[in-house]
């Protein structure tokens, strides 16, 4: 069956060329509501309509050109047997449910993900994402993010193949975090991804990393939805997610297809009540409540923070002291909630990239909820 892509970033003789003649048509809403609307495509004979990202599609950015589009499906088809309308998300919100109820009669809800792993916070709101990851948490510091991403990333991709993506919060981050982790990652071509980017840019950097020539990948959260790349062997938060449903769709980037993977968020003092917001809503799956002892080492961490801030020589307050603060990370594995060491904090010299940190985490083994092989030591300084 061939196919067609209509998307912004192609000029209108390559859009007529690929609504011509296709048996399948993937497209943005915009574009499909115009060429429908200017007659270039034809919705005679449609027999199925694909929302991928469901939830995305039909949030208040693409639902009337969505809504548009289904109705026109539906006038075109001569009976309501003809056309299938078929969703597909990891998340699906009661909200967005109720929108997908008006476009759909007597619709069927299949989870394709494992049972045990599909167990969702209040009503099923998400179904599971990266279920067959391995979920790692670690407290750090915000000076120590970068030297902690690097190394993991390193570790990942000493065997030829594969990829890692690391999530940040803003474009601006995106920008200046690539261009840091290019320079620890010396050999590897670090890209970026994000919003402001045009189609064609999109396009080369997926180029790139899809054939190999580059391995790492800075994202916002643009890269959560919609992206298959092969083999994603670790998915790293350096910011955490605005949501769950941000953050399920974020680690389903790892994992896939019967892949093993990994997914690491990063935990910094300021981000800690956005986290304990967004682990409420996450299936026990990928990531299990906080265990007593976690909870100690959190409060000491913010005990370290507060002293150092107030202290004489400091960085000054909420800007992380005179020690990393980084502890052994949390394992969960199909819902299981792992074990957890900590270790005493190493000397962090505010300086250069001379200067000496502590040791950064390694990702735990897989299965059994053990805790994996001690990390290797590493180099670095401040970040930005």
């Amino acid at each position: 069956m061939s196919a067609g892509r209509i998307t912004g970033g192609i000029t209108p003789r390559q859009t007529r060329s690929e609504a011509t003649g296709k048996g399948l048509i993937a497209g943005t809403p915009g574009r499909l509501k115009d060429l429908i609307n200017q007659g270039e495509l034809s919705l005679a004979g449609l027999r199925y309509v694909v929302l991928d990202e469901a939830d995305e599609l039909l949030s208040l950015g693409f639902l009337r050109d969505v809504g548009d589009i289904l109705r026109a499906a539906k006038q075109e088809a001569r009976g309501p047997e003809r056309l299938q309308v078929a969703m597909a998300s990891a998340t699906f919100p009661a909200e967005i449910r109720q929108v997908a109820e008006r476009f759909m009669e007597k619709p069927e809800r299949i989870d394709i993900a494992p049972a045990r792993s599909a167990e969702a916070a209040g009503d099923g709101d998400i179904l599971g994402g990266a279920t067959g990851a391995t979920h790692l948490l670690v407290n750090t510091v915000r000076e120590d993010l970068l030297d902690i991403a690097a190394e993991q990333a390193r570790e990942m991709l000493r065997a030829p193949g594969g990829c890692v993506v690391i999530f940040c919060r803003t474009k601006a981050l995106v920008k200046r975090r690539a261009e840091r982790l290019g320079e620890l990652l010396p050999g590897e071509t670090v890209s970026a991804l994000q919003g402001n980017m045009d189609q064609k840019k999109r396009e080369r950097t997926m180029d790139l990393l899809r054939e190999g020539q580059s391995r790492v990948l800075v994202a916002t959260d643009i890269a959560g939805r919609g992206i298959d790349l092969p083999e994603v062997r670790i998915v790293i938060h350096l910011d955490v997610a605005s949501t769950a449903e941000d953050h399920v769709h974020r680690s389903g980037r790892t994992a896939r297809a019967g892949r093993p993977g990994t997914n690491l968020v990063l935990l910094i003092p300021e981000q800690r009540a956005l986290w304990q917001s967004v682990r409420r809503g996450l299936p026990a799956a990928l990531h299990p409540p906080m265990s007593r002892e976690e909870a100690q080492i959190d409060r000491e961490i913010q005990e370290k923070q507060g002293q150092r801030g107030q202290g004489g020589g400091g960085r000054g307050q909420g800007q992380g002291g005179g020690g990393r603060g980084a502890s052994q990370p949390r394992q969960a594995q199909s819902g299981q909630a792992g074990q957890r060491q900590s270790r005493p904090d190493a000397p962090h010299r505010d300086g250069g990239s001379s200067g000496n940190r502590g040791r950064a985490p390694e990702p735990a083994g897989v299965g059994g909820g053990r805790v994996g092989p001690q990390p290797a030591r590493g180099r670095g300084g401040r970040r930005r």
